[in-house]
């Protein structure tokens, strides 16, 4: 196959499987108006193609999506430690993966199509499971950042006698006024937002990545403006629940016995500022039943005491049977009620 006609192939399979950028998809449409091959060659990678379009394949399981992406991870970090390692030896700079999309080299129309029809299989099996795989994605994601938060609360322990981060709470003062900044503490997050005031954890990481809708939003804070805040600058600006903390419970972060201390958003609050404007909340059989919304209500991440993160398909405590969205006995919410006693584990906005 002459040079020429090796060029035209590529440049077929390319604009057929979408990997050319604008401008190359411009010249190839006009070489298609005049060049009489490269509508021959078009054509025959198209038809042979097509029965690919209409090929229905099963979900991929969701362990085979978990195994991949921790494997994609594994062979990411590996490779970065190989670069390291061969720099740290004086061998030169590690090459500049990525740079560039290499040229097939390929003898006939017929090896050209086979691997076109090898890249399509793969498209089309793992379409029906992309959703899926976005949404273990954005779960591992999540609890990723509660690690980091995790690893924040240990760091402040040791920097304060172990206490957890704690705002002055008065008694009978709200704890749902995500976003206050006035001088009287009536907001829950107001503890965890000394974790970003000063130094342990950035603002970003209290974002979600399940809930789409908050992963768009960018939070960029200088030392002047995290010098003057004393809390988030509002609920959209932080998408996950803690442990209500108040004198009676508050404790040194190792004396806590495997309990929760942060999790997805509880769903009782999921439109803060309507319960916030109507001053109250009545519990209802849906939200007694309704997990969080941060991974479309098929359970929640939840962050325990010595750092790890189990996923609950449900909101009950493995042991106790407590329920982390509720205060045990309350059936209606003005956001200043608290748990009974430090076993009532109760995760607030």
């Amino acid at each position: 196959m002459d040079k020429s006609r090796e060029d035209k192939l590529q440049r077929v399979l390319d604009y057929h499987l979408r990997l050319d950028d604008e401008g190359e998809r411009r010249e190839t449409d006009a070489l298609l108006e005049k060049d009489a091959e490269v509508r021959q060659l078009s054509e025959s990678v198209r038809k042979m193609l097509r029965p690919l379009a209409s090929w229905a394949a099963e979900t991929p399981p969701d362990y085979l999506m978990e195994r991949t992406l921790r494997l994609i991870e594994h062979h990411d970090q590996t490779r970065r430690l190989e670069e390291s390692t061969r720099e740290s030896a004086g061998g030169g700079q590690a090459g500049d993966l990525g740079k560039g999309r290499g040229r097939w080299i390929l003898g006939n129309l017929r090896d050209f199509v086979a691997v076109a029809a090898t890249i399509m299989l793969v498209v089309m099996v793992s379409r029906p499971g992309l959703d899926k795989a976005r949404q273990l994605s954005n779960k591992l994601n999540c609890a990723s950042q509660m690690r980091q938060v995790g690893v924040g609360l240990s760091e402040y322990a040791l920097d304060n006698d172990g206490s957890l981060p704690y705002v002055a709470h008065q008694p009978g003062a709200k704890w749902w006024n995500v976003g206050s900044q006035d001088d009287v503490n009536s907001s829950n997050t107001r503890n965890v937002f000394l974790l970003v005031k000063n130094g342990y954890v950035p603002a970003k990481v209290f974002l979600c990545p399940g809930e789409g809708g908050h992963t768009k939003i960018k939070i960029i804070l200088t030392p002047e403006e995290l010098g003057m805040m004393r809390d988030f600058a509002s609920p959209e600006q932080i998408n996950y629940s803690f442990r209500l903390l108040f004198d009676k419970n508050l404790l040194p972060l190792d004396a806590l016995n495997n309990t929760v201390m942060m999790t997805d958003k509880n769903p009782l609050f999921e439109d803060l500022e309507r319960k916030r404007q109507e001053e109250s909340l009545t519990l209802t059989e849906q939200l007694l039943q309704a997990n969080s919304p941060n991974h479309q209500n098929r359970g929640q991440n939840v962050l325990f005491n010595d750092g790890h993160v189990e996923f609950m398909t449900d909101r009950y405590l493995q042991m106790s049977r407590d329920d982390i969205f509720t205060i045990e006995s309350a059936t209606r919410y003005q956001g200043n009620e608290l748990p009974a006693s430090q076993q009532d584990v109760f995760v607030a906005p």
